[in-house]
């Protein structure tokens, strides 16, 4: 088990090693609070709205993300994690099919 932990620690900094990170990081940085939280918004909304299948709740986070998209700020905040998230995932799912879970 330390293995893993081991080399758990060096996937996590092999990821923040990358661009793709460091552009994520950047872009965070430069986002004031409003602007995040307002992504942190869209987030809440996304899931509850999945969570209970409610229109209404879809509806204000699509209204949201349209907000959240016009603003350059947020755009590259979200398009960042957007990236970051794809790569976390590419990562799960090779690990997934190497050992037959997926």
């Amino acid at each position: 088990m330390e293995r893993l932990k081991d080399e758990t620690q060096a996937l996590i900094s092999a990821i923040k090693d990358t661009e793709i990170y460091k552009e994520y990081i950047r872009a965070a940085k430069e986002t004031d609070s409003e602007s995040a939280e307002k992504i942190k918004r869209y987030k809440e909304l996304m899931k509850a709205a999945a969570e209970s299948k409610s229109q209404d709740g879809m509806g204000q986070a699509e209204a949201l993300y349209r907000e959240i998209m016009l603003n350059p700020e947020t755009r590259r905040l979200a398009v960042c994690e957007k990236r970051l998230l794809k790569l976390v995932t590419e990562i799960y799912d090779e690990i997934g099919s190497q050992i037959d879970i997926i």
